[in-house]
């Protein structure tokens, strides 16, 4: 998917946040967008032309732009409270290796963070999600919004 959409692995660059949240439906177009931030924050959005759970199709869609002084702000914003909630869970990662999960059908949200100190990743069944980080939702309801694309009710899981 992110071949498909001319997307590279993210940069660890020091004075720079970048995030990308790829959004994998099973029977819609797949959709990745990337903000990136030094003095100013830009984003990329992609909507790819075939399916999530299935081909990825071509580029059938794509917005780039400079966001607003708000907007950068907020992005920001929501950015630092979605690292310091992780910087403070607890360090254990839990052994579910005999858990095997059998998902159908559905969505995968997956959210990258990357700036000069580290890369974190994220993967959830969406903003509905049981997630305890609910800035890191947010954040990614923001991307949404800000992409351009137009995303019908129905069409948001």
């Amino acid at each position: 998917q992110l071949a498909a959409a001319r997307e590279q692995a993210l940069p660890i660059a020091k004075d720079q946040q970048t995030v990308r949240l790829t959004w994998l439906r099973t029977f819609h177009n797949p959709i990745v967008i990337r903000t990136e931030c030094s003095t100013q924050c830009e984003l990329h959005a992609v909507r790819l032309s075939g399916t999530g759970g299935y081909n990825p199709g071509r580029i059938a869609e794509h917005n780039d732009y400079v966001l607003s002084a708000e907007d950068s702000a907020e992005l920001r914003r929501l950015l630092q409270v979605s690292l310091e909630f992780e910087a403070s869970e607890p360090g254990e990662v839990p052994d579910d290796s005999s858990e095997i999960v059998v998902k159908m059908d559905g969505a995968a949200w997956i959210i990258e963070i990357a700036n000069g100190r580290r890369y974190r990743a994220w993967n959830t069944d969406g903003p509905r999600a049981d997630i305890e980080n609910g800035s890191l939702i947010e954040l990614c309801l923001m991307l949404v919004d800000l992409s351009g694309f137009e995303i019908p009710d129905d069409d948001f899981y």
